[in-house]
């Protein structure tokens, strides 16, 4: 970190089984009384290569919520997607019961990583709307919508260094019609089965499956 710019980050070690989010708080409020409507914490914390968040994760987010008020968290570093999660809590700072969203892991971007968990990337599309809760100005997360890419990267770099990011349902799609993009190996074909399962069975929960299900049939 450049000299005298230790602003630009701000340490708290998330995974400690003690940690205080006292400055959480501080900065929540901070950003309410300069008029944020809707305040959004990006986190680095987790454990790495897992599917699912630790116990410890959960439940400190949780308490990020209920005591600071955040409205949405957005976990970064365990490198592959972890689960989405809605949270009920009542604002420390308005009184009022609010839905809070949390994905444990957003994953990587442009990063190909040695772990196969890691080639698959939720963009997350947020629905933001503004309107009125108990005759005072309420604003609060209405829709999340959720786009897997699959982050392909070259396998014979004799022939150069390359990556795409691909729609992972099109993709899913052209496989199932025997067409899939000429740059795929097998190699990658059984690379992209296995984030299939990944995404199916470890990302979405059951009414997100079915949900998933049936855009698919339509």
């Amino acid at each position: 970190m450049p000299p005298r710019k230790a602003f630009m980050v701000n340490h708290l070690r998330l995974n400690s089984p003690e940690v205080e989010v006292e400055s959480i708080k501080k900065d929540v409020l901070n950003a309410k009384n300069r008029g944020a409507d809707l305040v959004i914490l990006i986190t680095h914390a987790g454990n790495a290569y897992q599917p699912y968040p630790s116990w410890h994760t959960v439940e400190i987010y949780h308490h990020i919520f209920d005591t600071c008020g955040v409205d949405v968290i957005l976990g970064t570093h365990p490198h592959n997607p972890q689960p989405m999660e809605k949270y009920t809590f009542t604002c420390p700072f308005e009184k009022v019961t609010k839905q809070g969203f949390v994905i444990y892991s957003l994953g990587d971007f442009i990063a190909y990583d040695i772990f196969i968990w890691g080639r698959l990337i939720p963009l997350l599309k947020m629905t933001v709307q503004q309107g009125l809760l108990n005759q005072r100005k309420h604003t609060q997360l209405t829709k999340v919508e959720v786009l897997p890419v699959y982050n392909w990267g070259q396998k014979d770099l004799s022939k150069g260094k390359e990556l795409r990011l691909l729609d992972f349902y099109q993709l899913l799609d052209s496989i199932a019609r025997n067409d899939p993009p000429a740059f795929l190996s097998p190699l990658c074909l059984r690379e992209v089965a296995t984030l299939q399962y990944f995404w199916e069975n470890y990302f979405l929960s059951n009414s997100q499956k079915e949900a998933y299900a049936v855009s698919n049939r339509a």
